[in-house]
């Protein structure tokens, strides 16, 4: 049981009910029931829906990804290849050898399967191997990616050449891409893979950052088609792109040359539903497009790892909160985090059909409940685990108590799918921390998916989605058994409580900050 002193009654739990005791502990009086509550159940559970995803790519076709076939064998010229649908002329391509680093082209012709190179295959390893290619490698289309300029030697290293700036002009970088198609130019782009993920602008003729000189009339232009050299090559035209370079401190130029040099590959995104600035705030934040949002959403932030808070946070869209032309969205409430530039921002559905309010209604389970309730220490909130999901009910409220609870259907239980999992017999103990969060443990009845570790955002919300984050446990035994039981609690750890120990059921023990993203 658990007990609260400052309102001297118990919370005890049996079977599928959960009671409310009057302890009576300063009188001679017997102990009392004062309610009952028999609202521990989930029998109807929908389909769990996922969030609506925009971007980053959401403008720009889905890029085909295949391998080469065997017969007849491929060249660095030209291959065939198994499934040709969404291949283009003029895309940028990258492919995957057996052996040494990936190569790219740029197609040229193609006819049913049959890939004509507009040069060849780059850069190739000196002296090539004969055959380089054999057939079966992975080959995808890569069009929103640096491209070596200009093309090198096959045995030289690539390095963009960086563009000479007009006296007195803004510092700008200019590269070569693939076919950049659903770019226009001012639209914001991320490098995911290099430091720091920068986000710049591509130039337009309304972007101060990208003048020619001092006057500012005369501006780079953004996306231009170019010729690609000199010589055999002359009449070849390559997609050039140029973008303010202003970030304080980041050289654009020589982050991309330095990636360039070592790995060959620099891929970049369109940003649309990304947080982009420095003035981002809990409540108000700009990202890279608003197309699609609208007030009254309820979106899902998703923090970079260094966020101390978990990596989501949710917020509802306040009326007029969504301004175009600054792209910006504006909340109705503030986040505990100012969302960081390179956040992901998306419209979440409310999942009231697994997760919202359970009806008196509904019949009583008929499994037991092993865990303990916990309080929240507030004299209000008892959480209790019943199957996979946790229960939350009011407890200063005699009537609330006994007709009103709120749930959540916690991670394994919206994996598999199934009343099975909702119903499982969980031998763990919630672990609510002062901070407004609870730790809490399901498992997978039918061994598929797995033990989760659960950090929960408290007070629970029937309006909102409200898992935080978890954190799976999936390493099979020496049987190659994926564990199905959660048998400990979590418990806080150290002097100054600041990590989680919890034995995964498997023979390992993990060590979580109870903060700090999973």
């Amino acid at each position: 049981m658990a007990i609260d002193v400052g309102l001297d009654s118990a919370i005890v739990p049996c079977g599928s009910y959960l009671f409310k005791v009057k302890l009576n502990d300063n009188s001679t009086a017997p102990l009392s029931l004062l309610a009952q509550s028999p609202l521990l159940e989930i029998r109807d559970f929908a389909l769990f829906r996922p969030t609506q995803v925009l971007g980053p790519n959401i403008n720009n076709r889905t890029l085909p990804k295949t391998t080469l076939l065997r017969e007849p064998l491929p060249t660095e010229d030209g291959f065939d290849l198994e499934q040709p649908f969404g291949f283009r002329s003029g895309d940028y391509i990258k492919v995957t050898p057996r052996t040494g680093g990936p190569v790219y082209g740029v197609i040229d012709t193609i006819e049913d399967a049959t890939v004509t190179l507009l040069d060849s295959l780059m850069p190739l390893p000196s002296p090539s191997p004969d055959p380089f290619l054999l057939g079966a490698e992975p080959i995808e289309v890569v069009n929103l990616a640096v491209r070596p300029t200009p093309t090198p030697a096959p045995n030289a290293t690539p390095t963009p050449v960086p563009t000479p700036t007009a006296l007195g002009a803004d510092p700008v970088t200019s590269f070569v891409v693939g076919n950049p198609e659903g770019l226009s130019q001012g639209d914001r782009i991320i490098f995911p893979t290099l430091p720091g993920q920068p986000v710049v602008t591509i130039c337009s003729s309304s972007n101060a950052d990208c003048d020619k000189d001092n006057s500012g009339a005369n501006r780079y232009p953004g996306i231009e088609l170019l010729p690609s050299g000199t010589g055999a090559n002359a009449d070849d035209l390559r997609y050039q792109i140029t973008v303010a370079n202003n970030i304080p401190g980041v050289d654009m130029t020589q982050l991309i040359q330095s990636r360039m040099a070592s790995e060959r590959f620099v891929p970049f995104e369109k940003v649309q539903n990304r947080v982009v600035g420095n003035t981002n705030t809990t409540v108000k934040f700009q990202l890279g497009d608003v197309g699609g949002f609208q007030p009254g959403q309820v979106v899902r932030v998703t923090h970079k790892d260094d966020s101390l808070n978990g990596r989501y946070e949710y917020g509802l869209i306040r009326s007029g909160g969504v301004n175009t032309s600054a792209r910006t969205l504006e909340l109705t409430a503030p986040l505990v985090d100012a969302p960081e530039q390179g956040a992901r921002v998306e419209i979440v559905e409310l999942n009231t059909n697994a997760f919202g309010r359970v009806s008196p209604s509904l019949s009583y389970s008929t499994g037991n409940i092993l865990s303990s309730p916990v309080l929240r220490g507030n004299s209000q909130q008892v959480y209790i685990q019943h199957g996979n999901s946790l229960f939350e009910l009011r407890y200063d409220d005699n009537t609330s108590f006994r007709d009103v609870a709120n749930y959540l259907v916690l991670q394994s239980a919206r994996l598999d799918q199934s009343n099975l999992s909702l119903s499982a017999l969980s031998r763990s103990t919630p672990l609510a921390l002062s901070n407004d969060k609870l730790i809490t443990v399901d498992s997978d009845p039918t061994g598929k998916t797995g033990i989760f570790l659960n950090r929960i955002l408290l007070p629970l919300s029937p309006t909102s989605e409200r898992l935080n984050d978890f954190f799976a446990i999936r390493s099979p035994n020496s049987l190659g058994d994926v564990p199905n039981r959660a048998e400990t609690r979590p418990i806080l750890f150290g002097s100054t409580p600041n990590f989680v120990l919890f034995g995964g059921g498997n023979g390992v023990v993990y060590k979580l900050h109870k903060d700090i993203a999973w």
